[in-house]
Formats: structure tokens, C-alpha cells, sequence
């Protein structure tokens, strides 16, 4: 949740929906019963690989529309503005 500056209770719900979709399996840790691990299941395994691709062939369509130097920097400045709202 904080990775992603999302609340608990969002992050919950999508993982709540990609284990019933049957992309991740959830395990209680042996510390704490209210602690889950999250794995991911062969049927995500399956499209890792698709999504990554398709993640670095968006990243590049968008290099080229703005440029890479633009782009680096814009996200490099939406991250410092999004610390700073952090703050």
C-alpha cells in the first residue's frame, strides 16, 4: 500500500479480486495469523512475461511522443512532487 500511496483497504480489494481471478495465492505467515504472504500462481507466471513486454513498448511509444529526456524528467518530477505532498 505504501509503495504504491494506495490505502490498505484498495490494495485489499485487488488482491482480493486478482485471487479470485486466480493470478495470486495468499499465505498466512508463521509470526502473525493476520499477516498474509501473496505469491503469484502459474496463470500469472504465464503472463509476467506479456505484461513486461507490453510495459517497455509503452514506455517507448511514449519516448518517442514527449522524448526520452522529457519523459525521464517528467517522472522524475512527479515523484518529487509526490514526496513533497508526502511531507
Amino acid at each position: 500500500a505504501t509503495e504504491l500511496n494506495l490505502s490498505r483497504s484498495t490494495v485489499t480489494r485487488f488482491l482480493d479480486s486478482l485471487e479470485k481471478r486466480g493470478y495470486l495465492s495468499r499465505k498466512p505467515t508463521a509470526d502473525d495469523g493476520r499477516e498474509v504472504q501473496v505469491y503469484p500462481t502459474r496463470k500469472a507466471t504465464v503472463i509476467h512475461q506479456k505484461l513486461d513486454q507490453t510495459g517497455r513498448k509503452l514506455t517507448k511509444h511514449m519516448g518517442s511522443l514527449l522524448g526520452k529526456e522529457e519523459l525521464s524528467s517528467t517522472i522524475a518530477n512527479l515523484r518529487i512532487f509526490q514526496q513533497t505532498l508526502e511531507s
